[in-house]
């Protein structure tokens, strides 16, 4: 699993509004398509405020010292699309945060071919140095700077999800993945997995040559090994 990033997603009987856990895993799994959210649909309430932009208008150092993303910010912030994937399969954090407690699963996908499109988050314990934009600057000629540091760094309180970023201005709601991305399937707690839905997962892999593996508690240290998985064992 070399190179792979992955996504963890829940694998509960909860369907609440909307798609159920398991609609949402066979949509990645059938139209090889991740969910592409923008800022304010994602986990953390402090996205997009890690450096302070100074705007020469009225009102503008309200919004700094309150910590308030300021209308002109927002407006572009919110015009991009923000897709999370983390660099490793055997998070304990990121299993219990994102997998309802082990007993979801974890994708992994192959995206070497837009690999210039996948940024590292980088984690920091104080904001990025403010940045001032007068009067007669124009705030696009430097949008690509002033988004990307704001969606790019984050508190170092999420270091533990070892973060990459695909970030796009688009209106599309779903990151198309590349042809054959997804390489693999970790099933966490099989024994508390709905057996039905593992067997329409693996159904998908064996077509489509996916790599079956589970998450387990390691003997030998304190944490989870990867092992490979079958639902014929």
């Amino acid at each position: 699993m070399k190179g792979l990033v992955y996504k963890y997603r829940p694998l509960s009987e909860r369907t609440g509004e909307g798609m159920s856990d398991i609609d949402k895993i066979m949509d990645i799994l059938e139209n090889n398509r991740l969910y592409f959210p923008n800022r304010s649909q994602l986990n953390d309430p402090l996205e997009g405020i890690i450096q302070p932009i100074y705007y020469s208008t009225l009102g503008s150092s309200y919004y700094i010292s309150n910590g308030i993303l300021q209308p002109e910010f927002r407006h572009i912030l919110d015009e991009y699309k923000i897709l999370s994937l983390s660099q490793y399969p055997d998070s304990m954090q990121m299993w219990a945060h994102y997998a309802n407690n082990y007993c979801g699963i974890c994708i992994g996908f192959d995206l070497n071919n837009v690999e210039d499109e996948l940024k590292g988050v980088k984690y920091t314990k104080k904001k990025l140095k403010p940045i001032h934009i007068d009067r007669e600057d124009d705030p696009q000629s430097r949008e690509t700077e002033i988004v990307y540091n704001n969606l790019l760094y984050k508190s170092y309180f999420w270091k533990y999800e070892k973060e990459v970023r695909v970030i796009k201005k688009t209106r599309n709601i779903y990151y198309d993945l590349p042809k054959n991305a997804i390489k693999s399937i970790i099933f966490g707690n099989v024994l508390e997995i709905n057996s039905t839905y593992i067997e329409k997962i693996a159904s998908i892999c064996e077509e489509r040559n996916i790599q079956m593996y589970r998450a387990v508690i390691a003997v030998d240290r304190f944490g989870i090994s990867i092992e490979p998985f079958s639902i014929d064992a």
